[in-house]
This record gives structure tokens, C-alpha cells and sequence, in this order.
């Protein structure tokens, strides 16, 4: 995922503020996958 913005059009505080949630979801969710997907085959931890 890119969330490459132009520094002169948002600051550091609103990109975390529109992003980080979006961000977390997204991660909440491929880790729920791959709780569900552990229990059929083996999912190596990195």
C-alpha cells in the first residue's frame, strides 16, 4: 500500500489522523485471515 502524499498538502498530524485507522483495520483484518487460515495449514510467523 502507498500513502504517499504531497508534503505541502497535509500535515504529518493529519495523514496520521485520516490514515492510522484505515491502516489498523486493514491489519486487523489480514490477521484475523491468517488466524483462520493457521488452523487448516502452516503459517510460518516472520
Amino acid at each position: 500500500m502507498n500513502a504517499a502524499t504531497h508534503a505541502a498538502r497535509r500535515t504529518f498530524q493529519s495523514r496520521v489522523t485520516d490514515l492510522k485507522p484505515a491502516l489498523r483495520c486493514t491489519a486487523d483484518r489480514i490477521r484475523a485471515d491468517l488466524h483462520t487460515v493457521s488452523h487448516c495449514t502452516h503459517v510460518p510467523r516472520t
